[in-house]
């Protein structure tokens, strides 16, 4: 009696713990740096796009607006001085 509570406890412990993970992160390519953001009851953002004037063309008659992409790490400013160099590993 005792293993079967302990099975059916540990087998709903571990249900819980599958169904509370974390989802996959969503995968933005680098190729699109654009984004059309929807806006509305059910708002989402389409990260396909290579220009504003893609983009706006597509927005054409849609609630929403262009935007750079945020997911992709090409926000540097183009005046901001370039990281220090990387030093070298010691191997001992």
């Amino acid at each position: 009696m005792r293993i079967s509570t302990l099975a059916a406890v540990l087998t709903v412990v571990a249900g819980t713990m599958l169904a509370s993970a974390p989802a996959r992160a969503q995968g933005w390519s680098s190729r699109y740096p654009v984004c059309l953001q929807i806006y509305g009851p059910d708002q989402y953002r389409e990260c396909r796009y290579t220009s504003i004037e893609q983009c706006q063309a597509a927005a054409s008659g849609r609630p929403g607006d262009c935007q750079a992409n945020p997911f992709i790490a090409e926000t540097v400013a183009p005046d901001a001085p370039p990281p220090p160099p990387r030093r070298p590993r010691r191997s001992y």
